[in-house]
């Protein structure tokens, strides 16, 4: 059985990991990009400063996956948010 690294971040909707539930009103636009983007984008959403941007890849490497890892988990919570306030379908 494959065991999982504990989780900083904890972050859970109805008592479940968040990377363990589907959004239902997700829809994947097949977009993949670098992770010199991902951390760009992260440091971004962090409120780095152009400075902080160019010595980004100064910083060690753990400390930048960990903020990659924040800004996935923080677009996850808005998605779920979203996808929890979308109208409910008819059955």
């Amino acid at each position: 059985m494959l065991r999982r690294r504990a989780n900083p971040f904890d972050v859970r909707r109805n008592g479940e990991p968040i990377e363990d539930v589907r959004a239902k009103t997700a829809i994947d636009p097949h977009i993949s990009y670098s992770v010199h983007f991902s951390e760009w984008e992260a440091a971004i959403a962090a409120g780095a400063t152009l400075d902080e941007l160019a010595r980004l890849e100064k910083y060690p490497k753990r400390f930048r996956a960990k903020l990659v890892a924040w800004h996935g988990y923080h677009k996850a919570v808005d998605l779920h948010a979203q996808d929890a306030a979308a109208p409910k379908g008819k059955n």
